[in-house]
């Protein structure tokens, strides 16, 4: 459970910071309409699978819309649903590489048992980490 979570926030906190480009109007509603439905009444198991619905609609509108892959990627991991979710991390990864989305992918391929290719992953999300430092000092 504590892994989940621990994916979950770091998704969260990664999808909080500021977005410079700009989207879709049509794609950024089939978003909001997706975290709406995750919030409403019901099985959660069955909101989180419409709401991928929704945010699957979103990245057709517009594929370069990482704030909806992001979101899906949460739901997936909640729903348990770990070879989807690593597939939605590379498509992140390759849109907007991240230390965040590195780190849940590493988890996830962990959580699957691949331990070297989690182990990989996680050795390029600290070099992602360091050339990121060393832009910032």
């Amino acid at each position: 459970m504590r892994f989940i979570l621990f994916l979950t926030f770091s998704m969260l906190h990664y999808a909080c910071q500021s977005q410079t480009t700009s989207y879709d109007h049509k794609a950024i509603e089939y978003n909001n309409r997706a975290l709406k439905l995750i919030q409403g009444p019901g099985d959660i198991s069955t909101r989180l699978e419409k709401s991928n619905a929704l945010l699957d609609s979103a990245i057709l509108n517009d594929p370069r819309y990482v704030i909806a892959y992001q979101n899906r990627l949460n739901n997936l991991i909640t729903l348990k649903k770990y070879d989807l979710a690593i597939d939605v991390a590379d498509v992140i990864l390759v849109l907007k590489p991240s230390i965040e989305v590195s780190t849940a992918k590493a988890g996830l391929l962990h959580q699957n048992g691949k331990d070297m290719e989690a182990s990989i992953v996680l050795n390029e999300a600290i070099v992602l980490a360091h050339e990121q430092y060393d832009k910032h000092f």
